[in-house]
């Protein structure tokens, strides 16, 4: 199977909100999903960030993680060895093509195991209900953001009324 944007999005996992809120079945959902993890380097003028696929997760040193404090850490397989890491060092940007080319090339020369498409299928699947409820989390917080801007542009333009208003009846 060819891995192009389009698959990886299936499979890949921004964490954020209600995902990290569940930590019961973190373990189940998180395992096998693909992150972007930034690569650090002396020379280099621009970030580079290379998706890599959760292996496990473990427990290590308490940190801070939006609002909440966790011990979680990820395993992630890093092109030929296993890493352990913090949820807080995972990007929750979309990636890129050539992010999707290298993770390409990370299965050509067999360091990641080919993807099929029931293992895509299930892990999509499985990870749809996340999703959807992040997305339907952040719809409610920009629309009750356009709510209160709405409520406040009114107010601004009712007050200029009332001022009018006040001003008539003196006049009267």
């Amino acid at each position: 199977m060819k891995i192009s944007v389009e698959i990886m999005l299936l499979g890949y996992m921004r964490l954020r909100g209600g995902f990290i809120d569940d930590m019961e079945t973190f373990h189940e959902k998180i395992v096998g999903t693909f992150v972007r993890i930034r690569i650090s380097g002396a020379n280099q003028k621009q970030d580079i960030y290379r998706l890599v696929q959760v292996t496990g997760t473990s427990e290590g040193a308490r940190y801070t993680l939006s609002k909440r404090t966790t011990c979680t850490m990820l395993e992630i397989l890093n092109l030929d060895k296993t890493e352990t890491i913090s949820i807080d060092s995972i990007s929750n940007q979309e990636f890129t093509e050539d992010e999707c080319k290298r993770l390409r090339q990370s299965i050509k020369c067999g360091l990641i195991s080919t993807l099929t498409v029931g293992d895509v299928l299930d892990k999509a699947t499985e990870l749809q209900v996340v999703r959807v409820n992040d997305w339907l989390e952040t719809e409610t917080v920009l629309l009750n953001h356009l709510r209160d801007r709405a409520s406040d542009m009114g107010r601004k333009k009712e007050y200029p009324l009332l001022l009018k208003l006040k001003l008539l009846y003196i006049f009267l």
